[in-house]
């Protein structure tokens, strides 16, 4: 439903996005109390934090990383990271879990690139599966973990788009 009609109802409010003022005064007016506003969007002006603040007669930290405001009608809204983008404000960053085979995979295409460079064209190139493959079952070896191989049943049927 349109995030106006949202607003009315809704108890959680996630901006997913990329866009700006998804979430404004109009939206913060019509919210109940207790409303959670968050966004994990790529951009950190989803949220009109600054219309927010404005709109608000009181604020404060109800616990790390959650601010809670109070409007002039009474009611109370509750914002996660300060509107900024929640999985790296609120979610102390990218966790290493994650990082390590961002990094792997940078390392990998990089190593990659500088063996194969002549040999291929001037544009953007997808990352070679074995690359990826190999990252992922590094990781899964080091985590003392494995994981099924797929019979050629399944391998015809993920590559062949009309199954």
């Amino acid at each position: 439903m349109p995030a106006l009609e949202a607003a009315e109802i809704g108890e959680v409010f996630i901006t997913a996005t990329g866009s700006r003022d998804v979430l404004t005064n109009d939206h913060f007016e019509r919210m109940r109390d207790g409303a959670i506003l968050a966004n994990a969007g790529g951009v950190d002006v989803e949220i009109d934090v600054e219309g927010l603040r404005a709109q608000a007669t009181g604020g404060r930290e109800v616990r790390r990383n959650v601010e809670e405001f109070s409007l002039g009608d009474g009611k109370r809204l509750h914002l996660v990271g300060r509107g900024m983008v929640v999985n790296l404000t609120a979610g102390d960053g990218h966790p290493v879990e994650i990082m390590d085979l961002t990094f792997a995979i940078q390392a990998l295409c990089a190593y990659h690139l500088a063996k194969e460079h002549a040999s291929m064209e001037n544009r953007v190139h997808l990352l070679p599966k074995a690359i990826d493959d190999e990252v992922a079952r590094t990781k899964l070896d080091a985590g003392g973990m494995g994981v099924d191989a797929l019979s050629p049943e399944q391998e015809k049927f993920l590559a062949d788009w009309r199954d």
